[in-house]
């Protein structure tokens, strides 16, 4: 199965792409690159609020989203509330209408 993590450089991401490259082919997404010790997952980088293209990624059958910006809600200010909402909102809408799109 091929499973596409997406915000694996967080803390439930990295351990579930770990956890299922055990048994799986893991495409792990995330914003910034970042090194993988393990071999077996493939590393992308992706902004989920830019034009995604699934299918350039091959064949993915499922999808785990634990992108998200956290830690952002104590601070009021507009610009913070923003970027909150377009990494948890928008982002999260965008990968989920590419999915649809994709049959995934």
């Amino acid at each position: 199965m091929n499973i596409l993590i997406t915000g694996t450089t967080g803390f439930l991401g990295s351990f579930l792409a770990k956890y299922f490259s055990k048994n799986h082919n893991i495409i792990a997404q995330s914003r910034n690159n970042h090194s993988n010790e393990n071999n077996n997952i493939q590393q992308i980088t992706m902004d989920l609020n830019a034009n995604l293209n699934l299918k350039k990624l091959g064949n993915i059958d499922t999808i785990i989203h634990c992108a998200g910006q956290a830690h952002v809600m104590s601070n009021k200010s507009t610009p913070l509330i923003h970027q909150y909402r377009e990494a948890n909102v928008l982002a999260t809408i965008n990968l989920a209408n590419e999915a649809i799109n994709c049959g995934v």
